[in-house]
């Protein structure tokens, strides 16, 4: 087993990700004297958790949940990533989280609006996929994915019913393609943002492969390195 750690992305993360309303989120930023990375400015809540905070309420007006872990996250999805709305939810992710394919998410988990999934920058935060496809389903007028600072494993190849979303040009047997979202490939609706993926030798190799087949190295390059 590999690791890879890259920014493979299918949609631009910005500057800065906010709703206008409770939260500003700065994945990066820097200068000559100051550097931030995964900073959020958030509105405080008046008590309790947010990720309880978020059962409980309507996700308008609550666009951002601290501390989800593995009892939470899949009803915080539920309950405020389902909704369609162009205004994007936030995710901190405390702990490592296995999906894998619960009963609750069997069928697939609706995503609605732009979702933004974010780890901790100082310990690895993990999301163990369970070697299951089509767990995440963007297919809505505003659905987008955004992963950060998280280890993904146990990515699976896709199936039939991810080629027949995925359209032609797309490798299914080859788990770094993200099958665990379900949308049409042709649309930018996922983007990793600095994330390691754990991924076979095969599958290493075969992306470093298609990543350099038309590099051209510059007059000079040492041929060991290229």
């Amino acid at each position: 087993m590999h690791v890879l750690t890259a920014c493979l992305s299918c949609c631009c993360l910005s500057l800065r990700l906010q709703d206008n309303a409770t939260f500003l989120h700065i994945p990066y930023w820097s200068d000559d004297q100051t550097m931030v990375n995964h900073v959020g400015l958030l509105l405080a809540s008046p008590g309790g958790t947010t990720a309880d905070l978020a059962l409980t309420r309507p996700a308008a007006g609550r666009n951002f949940v601290l501390a989800a872990n593995q009892a939470t996250l899949v009803p915080v999805l539920q309950a405020a990533g389902s909704t369609s709305t162009s205004v994007p939810l936030l995710v901190y992710v405390a702990t490592n989280i296995s999906l894998g394919r619960p009963q609750d998410i069997a069928a697939g988990l609706p995503i609605n609006r732009p979702v933004f999934l974010v780890g901790r920058v100082t310990v690895p935060t993990g999301i163990d996929f369970g070697m299951q496809v089509n767990q995440l389903v963007l297919l809505g007028s505003y659905s987008r994915m955004t992963l950060a600072e998280l280890v993904l494993e146990n990515l699976a190849p896709g199936d039939e019913r991810s080629a027949d979303f995925a359209g032609a040009g797309f490798d299914v047997q080859m788990g770094y393609n993200m099958w665990p979202m379900l949308y049409p490939r042709s649309s930018n609706r996922v983007a990793l943002h600095n994330c390691t993926l754990a991924l076979s030798t095969l599958e290493l190799e075969e992306y470093l492969y298609k990543a350099t087949l038309y590099k051209v190295q510059p007059a000079g390059f040492p041929a060991a390195l290229a």
